[in-house]
């Protein structure tokens, strides 16, 4: 199975050298044989050492720090194959770092279908319905995420705030196997494993969250 995630946030790096130093050093964790490859003055992508490694983060550096529900958030987002549980914890250490306003972990049979739902580009055949309107929505509509926030996956990110606006984590807690806060970010996890089935219960929080939904 192959994991990906996206994350949404409007935490400036560039302006914080230190914030920017500890976000490089996570990147670079040697479990996913990172390195940064690609730069340019917003962002900054890393690749795998071999090219036949199915990896990638990327994420914008941005320039100034936006208000938690302002237009157009930077982004991060990455995926690799067969992460498990190393790499959810991972990207739970990324998120908190970054504080985002929302995000999802997802997990999809093929490669293709892992990178159309995080990067929000699609790449061939791309996703099934209804993930493809979904992320369509999600592409043309981003400048409001924070208000609103993408529809769920296998893992949620949420702001408190907008937790609150669907009835607290109590409404969240039945629908999934892992319901955590830490700070003003609430993490909301499926299943115990990304294999299991879990759309019955994906389908129950994306009707929990229609009212913050993009």
């Amino acid at each position: 199975m192959n994991l990906g995630f996206a994350l949404y946030y409007r935490v400036a790096l560039c302006p914080d050298p230190g914030l920017e130093a500890r976000l490089l050093t996570h990147l670079r964790d040697e479990r996913w044989g990172l390195n940064r490859r690609r730069d340019d003055r917003w962002t900054a992508s890393f690749y795998p050492r071999l090219k036949k490694q199915f990896a990638r983060v990327s994420l914008n550096l941005g320039a100034e720090a936006m208000e938690w529900n302002g237009p157009y958030p930077y982004m991060a987002y990455g995926w690799v194959e067969e992460g498990g549980d190393e790499w959810v914890v991972w990207v739970r250490e990324l998120a908190a770092l970054l504080s985002p306003v929302c995000g999802i972990v997802c997990a999809w049979p093929t490669r293709d279908q892992v990178v159309s739902d995080a990067s929000l580009v699609k790449i061939d055949d791309g996703l099934p319905e209804p993930f493809a309107a979904q992320c369509e929505v999600a592409f043309r509509l981003r400048r409001l995420i924070g208000e609103k926030a993408r529809h769920p996956r296998w893992g949620t990110f949420l702001h408190t705030s907008l937790v609150e606006r669907i009835g607290g984590l109590e409404r969240c807690k039945p629908l999934a196997s892992l319901v955590e806060q830490e700070g003003e970010l609430v993490y909301i996890q499926l299943t115990a494993s990304p294999s299991d089935d879990y759309e019955e219960r994906r389908r129950a929080l994306e009707a929990l969250m229609s009212p913050i939904l993009l």
